[in-house]
């Protein structure tokens, strides 16, 4: 299995990263894209995927549109040179995504042609991150982390229900993820820093217009 040192050393080594969440809306597709904008930044190379074919939305974010994508490199009517895109904003390539039907969705299909196309992936890329469906509504979180060298589990601050999030990583455990740890997302600092925690987050709050003149 790869370690992943790309992340302290910046070096070739070829991993696959999964930012996966409990419920829609926790803030994992910005995460993902900021994680791989950050990476690429550093000189990697780095491939971010939509793996969400349900709810694609990171060709959006970066302003593109593409009539090429995930599902079509999966079906194999489409190459994968064909179908990645490069962000505007860095060397980031992106490989997006498409929304499909429930009824276009074969998971056994879904799971072999992932397994291929990631094998594939690791050969060109140091860095591959999936922007992976939420775990709770659909079951191809499982496809695509049990593929993955790490996953990284999103909760939206003050907003998940505990008992939603320990379902959710109870899930991964019972598929045998790796977990890099979990993220806290959409922090409001300012109602964070009245809670009086002083961690990093009370400490922004506080200061940070200090460092901003």
């Amino acid at each position: 299995m790869c370690d992943l040192d790309w992340l302290s050393a910046g070096g070739s080594c070829a991993g696959l990263v999964v930012v996966t969440s409990s419920l829609p809306d926790e803030g994992k597709s910005l995460t993902s894209l900021s994680l791989a904008r950050t990476a690429a930044k550093m000189g990697i190379k780095v491939l971010l995927v939509d793996g969400d074919i349900r709810r694609s939305s990171i060709a959006k974010k970066l302003g593109l549109t593409s009539d090429k994508a995930l599902i079509d490199v999966l079906a194999g009517t489409v190459s994968l040179q064909d179908a990645v895109i490069t962000d505007p904003r860095s060397t980031l390539q992106v490989l997006p995504g498409r929304t499909v039907n429930l009824k276009e969705l074969d998971l056994v299909s879904l799971a072999n042609g992932a397994e291929s196309l990631f094998a594939n992936l690791r050969n060109h890329y140091d860095l591959i991150i999936v922007d992976s469906p939420p775990i709770l509504p659909v079951a191809d979180v499982q496809v695509l982390a049990n593929a993955a060298d790490l996953t990284v589990f999103c909760v939206r601050w003050d907003k998940t229900p505990r008992q939603t999030a320990l379902t959710a990583i109870r899930m991964l455990q019972d598929i045998q993820a790796t977990l890099a740890g979990v993220l806290l997302t959409r922090v409001d600092y300012s109602r964070h820093a009245g809670y009086g925690y002083q961690d990093a987050g009370y400490y922004y709050a506080r200061y940070r217009s200090y460092y901003a003149d």
